[in-house]
């Protein structure tokens, strides 16, 4: 916790939330020596290299025949819960648009273990299928998003904050976007598009969908 909390409050060099500026200024020393165990990676309880490799290759990589790619859009609203499921009750339903959607829908429910922060781990492990603790993404990883890239679709990251923030514009590409639209190079150009006003980003998002899924381009949108 003093690694996190150190100096903190000064952003008169350093931005706090950008990491390698958080590493730059609490030195290269201190900074090594409370990360170093970052570098060991443990096996996880009762875990077994040989049938981790067998079980691996009994699944067979297949392609998408033509006729059955369809668009893959995920909409992921962050921190978003819907509380009527824990019995609460409204004198004016918030949901009702939800629950319509539902209606007209496959649906489940899905359980977080992120809530308010550290969403960027909800977002790969949906993008990976891994699960906490995530790894470094410090080079091209393995992810379903790769797979539609490979399969032809057009691949595209949407995500209204900085792009420095968890480093997204980075890591998006390693996980295989062709596409990364943020704050800097997107949403800065739109009159409340930063940080996600619905009004000014939902109209975006269905413009950038009908741009690369037109001509039977095949789109695979990833939206936060």
């Amino acid at each position: 916790n003093y690694h996190n909390d150190i100096l903190i409050e000064d952003y008169s060099v350093f931005n706090d939330w950008k990491e390698e500026e958080r590493l730059a200024k609490r030195g290269f020393l201190f900074s090594f020596v409370v990360s170093i165990n970052d570098l060991i990676i443990s096996e996880p309880p009762g875990y077994d290299e040989e049938l981790a490799e067998a079980t691996f290759a009994s699944y067979e990589s297949q392609s998408i025949p033509e006729e059955r790619k369809v668009n893959v859009v995920f909409h992921m609203l962050e921190s978003f819960s819907d509380l009527s499921a824990v019995g609460l009750e409204f004198d004016s339903d918030p949901y009702a648009l939800w629950h319509s959607l539902e209606e007209e829908s496959y649906h489940g429910v899905l359980i977080s273990d992120i809530l308010g922060g550290g969403t960027n781990n909800a977002e790969r492990s949906v993008m990976t299928g891994f699960t906490f603790p995530h790894p470094g993404y410090n080079m091209t990883t393995n992810s379903h998003v790769h797979y539609f890239r490979a399969n032809g679709y057009f691949t595209q990251a949407i995500h209204p904050g900085d792009e420095w923030f968890y480093d997204r514009s980075v890591i998006d590409r390693r996980l295989g976007f062709d596409e990364v639209l943020l704050n800097q190079n997107f949403f800065k150009n739109y009159e409340g598009g930063p940080f996600g006003a619905d009004s000014v980003v939902l109209p975006l998002l269905r413009e950038q969908y009908e741009k690369h899924s037109k001509d039977g381009q095949a789109y695979f949108g990833f939206h936060v």
